[in-house]
């Protein structure tokens, strides 16, 4: 039997606007958290910001819960929807990103993928810098929704550093500018900062505006070898101490090593127990200068450089696909990302260690060790152990605020870590989370039940 909700979304969006076959909005109800997907009441993909406002304006009158949704490529189950829900999606908010490059700046539509905006960038000089391992398929409006981050972070920092506003529809209906195109802004309340990071609890981004800086014209790259997890972690303290920061600096440990030698194209030979890549930017001589700075200062046992394009692929491929290739590495895996301080990641990487092995788990952490985000990923074969793992999850999120870090690096609360946000960050802080929510949203409708339990 039809929704009659439907047919009213029909006459604002038209029919290409709504989903409402069930096969359909079975691919609109999860994400790539590994927790279980919902089924959607409807999906609705606004194709201009007014028929946005229009739409949520309806549906918050009738009182109908709505989950903002990106690509879906998140994981932390932040659009996760069920049967009472309406899935906002803003895949075809997707103007193609224009760069203003008088102005060191770039606008898009939210449903541009995050890549679209630096190759836009790239023909004009400039750089866009943020790249999470999704950036071929994850969404501009999903990355700030998230505050995503990715290797290049350490130098250059996270989606909201590039972030200079956005449109919005709040969850009342109304749609907002918010920001400025000058680089300094601070007339009022930062209110776009508001939208950064919030998983959807207080809008729906239709549009962003995002800073570009001059493009680096050399990248010069390196794998470094270590006897251990322990040295490679020093070996980025020494790093770090130069005074300088590199492009990249991934850490990966003994098993996600072990785990990348069984791939036929891997540069890891046997004899190393931990790696990191490495990357400088800049002039070319500058960048190779200020890479053999970085890998004496590491003290690795042995450097790989890459001379051409070809050896870089060779480096970073693995890495891209780690997480797939622990995953046939057992039956079960989840993938938590925790960060610590920089100087703290050897010692949090053998507690996690212990702490797995206590309970006959097998943990591979790798990450980006140039700015303390580990991604800790916890391997099981018997169901039976799914409780024992949930435990140790949470064990080591405590770890991570205990160590002055947090539970969550770049991939958001959503569903999977709204039980511990309180253990973070306190009851006035939570308080105050629920004030900012109950104000724009008295409803609650929504993303309901996210991020804030």
């Amino acid at each position: 039997m039809k929704d009659p909700l439907a047919a009213d979304l029909q006459r604002i969006l038209g029919a290409e606007g709504v989903i409402d076959r069930l096969e359909h909005r079975r691919d609109y109800g999860g994400d790539e958290s590994g927790l279980a997907g919902g089924v959607p009441r409807l999906v609705v993909r606004p194709n201009h910001r007014e028929r946005a406002a229009e739409t949520i304006r309806y549906l918050y009158e009738q009182g109908v819960p709505m989950v903002p949704r990106g690509a879906g490529s998140g994981k932390a189950g932040g659009c996760i929807a069920n049967e009472r829900e309406v899935v906002l999606s803003s895949e075809l908010l997707d103007e193609a990103p224009r760069v203003a490059p008088e102005h060191f700046s770039v606008d898009a539509g939210a449903g541009c993928l995050t890549i679209g905006l630096d190759t836009a960038a790239a023909k004009h000089g400039l750089f866009y810098p943020p790249d999470p391992n999704s950036l071929e398929y994850s969404t501009i409006g999903g990355n700030v929704a998230t505050n995503a981050a990715g290797p290049k972070a350490v130098k250059y920092g996270l989606t909201g550093h590039y972030l200079l506003g956005l449109s919005c529809v709040l969850p009342t209906g109304e749609l907002v500018e918010l920001g400025a195109q000058a680089l300094k802004c601070v007339a009022g309340s930062n209110l776009h900062g508001l939208l950064l990071g919030s998983e959807g609890l207080h809008g729906l981004i239709t549009d962003v505006r995002m800073r570009l800086i001059p493009r680096p014209t050399f990248v010069a790259t390196a794998l470094l070898l270590f006897k251990s997890t322990n040295a490679a972690a020093e070996g980025v303290q020494g790093i770090l101490a130069t005074g300088s920061l590199p492009r990249t600096l991934e850490l990966l440990d003994e098993q996600s090593c072990d785990c990348l030698r069984l791939q036929e194209s891997s540069p890891i030979p046997s004899e190393a127990g931990a790696a990191l890549i490495l990357e400088a930017d800049g002039e070319e001589v500058q960048a190779m200068d200020e890479l053999a700075r970085f890998a004496s200062a590491a003290g690795a046992m042995d450097v790989l450089v890459a001379s051409t394009s070809k050896d870089r692929e060779r480096i970073w491929a693995p890495r891209r696909e780690l997480s797939r290739a622990l995953k046939a590495q057992a039956k079960f895996k989840i993938s938590e990302d925790i960060a610590v301080p920089r100087g703290r990641i050897a010692e949090a990487i053998v507690c996690i260690r212990r702490m797995a092995k206590e309970q006959g788990v097998t943990a591979a952490t790798y990450g980006h060790a140039g700015d303390g985000n580990l991604h800790v990923n916890l391997l099981w074969n018997d169901e039976n152990q799914r409780e024992t793992v949930k435990e140790l999850s949470d064990d080591i999120f405590r770890l991570a605020v205990e160590m002055g870090g947090t539970i969550t690096g770049e991939h958001g609360v959503g569903l999977a870590k709204r039980h511990v946000l309180p253990l973070e960050l306190g009851s006035e802080r939570m308080g105050m989370e629920w004030r900012i929510k109950n104000a724009l949203d008295p409803k609650n409708l929504f993303n309901p039940g996210k991020v804030l339990s």
